[in-house]
């Protein structure tokens, strides 16, 4: 069977994420989906996915009239009339709409010193006399009207290209510098002469609107639903959509929304077959889902790869994605080395060959060792550190006072099926499963102390430690799966990690 597709894998983790969004962190997965730029969170990203809904239009417009948008385009987002509106085409409408700015009048009083100009407030011009004790009687408080653009309407235009314009400046700040790659997956904006930037920054400097800061244009959520209301819509739309900013920013989305952001091409699976972040994504979520009734906590580690910690029946579970076994937690317990999974070459030598015979077996075998990581670190720039597995969980004991271990499990995902990758995904699994070390702060829970993980003489069939090897489709690789290890493809349902030794004993040891 072929590999799963790109619109798979955004159906099958829509629903996922609809459900897990605020309760676990995709923070790690999306910091690694594009080379060139820095993401640092969700709540970023959802920032430059605003940017691009909705569809751009190259031809000079005057309205929606002729647009062939559709509620999928701008993930469900429709103005008054239930016409679908995005940022896009809302930016691209701008030189027809934004020829001048709507203006208000402002009724005040001004005090004049031996001048009239309005009609004359005779109660405030004595009230004023009075309390200043201006006897002679030559100052006036008279009605004025003062046209001003700092009006409602034109603070939430303003704050809303404002606001464009703060994410485009990050977004180019945060390029890779003397990076020339085209990034695809955020055009039409990544271009800096593109016509919605040129569009935005005419506008921006419109002799009225320039007379309004960002910083006098806070709008409230009175103001905003009081402009949605406006008979014309370059101000009706752009309180809509900043509205609707503010929403997904903080991560409410819908199922639309939440699919259009996984199909952007930032998620698309390489062409080289390698593995896709999203592939991944996936198999993080049919975790998840193994877990009933799980209270997950909430995750304020923003540069951490930890995507997720709950506890449950005394024990506390603690899921990563691409991890090296460290981690620096936001609170009272700093910086804590659980895992340590790396080697090298005299570990190889001494541990696994002994002392090899002049010319047998292990020495060969040795040899190739040997020469197989000196090239990938002089050839391949592969280093001797820690490796990152793609998912480990802990299961630790949440009553101990020091980091006591219950269960391992680490997982591989490869989504390409060709055997040379799948061959490539399970011997890394596999070296991971022998050489995963106890970090300096963590110990088996009711265990003498140990080196290694895996326990002897069975190394890799050890109840509280398993590997899981997640790929396009199962019967890529022969049924059953090999001792040791579960091996699901997509579309199935994985096994619920420590379920054995769970029903062992109720803490998880033998």
């Amino acid at each position: 069977m072929s590999k799963p597709e790109h619109e798979e894998l955004v159906e099958a983790s829509a629903d996922f994420l609809a459900t897990y969004i605020g309760d676990v962190s995709v923070d790690p997965v999306i910091q690694e989906a594009d080379p060139n730029i820095e993401i640092e969170n969700l709540q970023e990203l959802l920032e430059y996915y605003f940017l691009l809904t909705g569809e751009q239009i190259d031809s000079p417009a005057e309205d929606r009239s002729n647009l062939n948008l559709t509620a999928t385009d701008t993930g469900g987002i429709t103005n008054r009339y239930d016409e679908p509106i995005g940022v896009l085409d809302f930016v691209s409408l701008l030189p027809a709409r934004l020829r001048t700015v709507d203006p208000a009048t402002r009724k005040q009083i001004e005090i004049f010193d031996g001048e009239v100009r309005g009609a004359i407030d005779w109660n405030k011009t004595i009230e004023h006399r009075w309390s200043t004790g201006d006897t002679v009687g030559q100052r006036f408080a008279c009605r004025t009207r003062q046209r001003t653009v700092d009006t409602a309407k034109n603070r939430v235009l303003i704050e809303l290209l404002s606001t464009i314009t703060e994410i485009l400046d990050r977004f180019d700040t945060e390029m890779a510098p003397n990076d020339d790659s085209k990034l695809g997956w955020f055009k039409p904006w990544e271009v800096a002469e593109s016509r919605p930037r040129r569009i935005l920054q005419t506008k921006l400097n419109n002799v009225y609107l320039s007379q309004l800061s960002t910083g006098d244009t806070a709008v409230d959520s009175r103001d905003l639903a009081a402009v949605e209301q406006s008979r014309d819509p370059l101000y009706s739309e752009a309180a809509i959509l900043l509205r609707n900013y503010r929403r997904i920013r903080h991560g409410d989305l819908n199922n639309q929304e939440i699919k259009n952001l996984l199909r952007l091409n930032l998620f698309a699976p390489p062409e080289d077959g390698g593995t896709s972040d999203l592939f991944e994504l996936y198999w993080i979520f049919e975790l998840l889902d193994q877990f009933d009734d799980v209270q997950f906590k909430q995750i304020t580690d923003e540069r951490g790869q930890i995507v997720a910690a709950w506890e449950s029946d005394g024990s506390e579970y603690l899921l990563f994605h691409d991890w090296d076994g460290q981690h620096h937690w936001n609170d009272d317990r700093g910086y804590v080395d659980y895992l340590d999974i790396s080697w090298d070459l005299e570990e190889i030598q001494a541990s696994t060959f002994g002392t090899p015979s002049p010319d047998g077996f292990a020495r060969r075998q040795y040899a190739v060792h040997e020469q197989k990581h000196r090239l990938s670190q002089s050839v391949f720039e592969s280093s001797f550190g820690r490796k990152t597995p793609d998912i480990v969980l802990l299961k630790l004991d949440a009553d101990a006072e020091t980091y006591r271990l219950e269960g391992l499990f680490i997982a591989e995902v490869k989504w390409s099926t060709g055997n040379s990758y799948l061959k490539e995904g399970l011997e890394q699994l596999l070296e991971y499963g022998a050489h995963a070390k106890f970090g300096d702060d963590l110990e088996w829970a009711g265990r003498l102390p140990a080196d290694y993980i895996a326990a002897d003489p069975d190394i890799l069939e050890s109840v509280d430690f398993e590997l899981g090897y997640f790929v396009g489709h199962s019967d890529e690789i022969a049924n059953p799966s090999p001792s040791g290890i579960q091996i699901s493809g997509f579309g199935d349902t994985p096994e619920r990690p420590f379920a054995e030794s769970d029903d062992q004993s109720p803490n998880g040891l033998d």
